[in-house]
């Protein structure tokens, strides 16, 4: 009912409401409907893209956000094509966007590309290094490349921002275990 009410309000008022899309893009992926998801974000982006040309404006509003969401949805309904493209789209929007180089190492991993994804997963380290989870996942990325060393390190970090998080425990264990070292694991 939600998804309907927000439809009837931005069909009545589009202008004033065009951000409403993004709520009713979550609502849609809450109940798996991807391809209703994209179409509301892809015009989200239409219309945001619209409006920078439309009038001068002051501060420019990246759209790397609403590229990275196209990028996960792509992801979800199974194109990673577009997806990755997606992706890069939001990172010439905003380089230092670190979600869309984590959303390229994920592409890059379906893809079995793994050096690729090692190299998203660092960049998006190198950006954000106080996040957590980008640390998890690239010492994730690390233990799938056999690099346990290095994996081992981003585990420690990823403990130390967030120790409360108990998978980075599993798989520093996962990491001393493959290095010979039981009793650390």
């Amino acid at each position: 009912r939600a998804t309907e009410l927000f439809g009837q309000a931005i069909a009545k008022k589009p202008e004033r409401f065009y951000r409403a899309r993004h709520i009713r893009a979550v609502l849609f992926v809450a109940h798996k409907q991807y391809d209703s998801a994209l179409t509301e974000m892809t015009a989200l982006l239409t219309h945001a893209r619209g409006l920078d040309e439309k009038a001068l404006v002051r501060e420019y509003e990246s759209k790397a956000f609403y590229e990275y969401a196209i990028g996960r949805l792509e992801m979800a309904r199974g194109n990673l094509q577009p997806a990755r493209e997606a992706f890069e789209r939001a990172l010439i929007e905003d380089l230092t966007y670190a979600p869309a180089h984590t959303g390229l190492a994920m592409v890059a991993e379906l893809a079995r590309d793994r050096e690729r994804a090692l190299a998203s997963y660092a960049q998006a380290v190198e950006i954000s290094p106080l996040d957590a989870i980008y640390r998890y996942q690239y010492g994730l990325a690390l233990i799938n490349a056999k690099r346990y060393e290095e994996a081992l390190e981003q585990m420690n970090q990823a403990i130390v921002l967030e120790p409360h998080y108990a998978d980075s425990y599993v798989f520093k264990a996962s990491a001393h275990e493959h290095l010979g070292q039981a009793d650390s694991a």
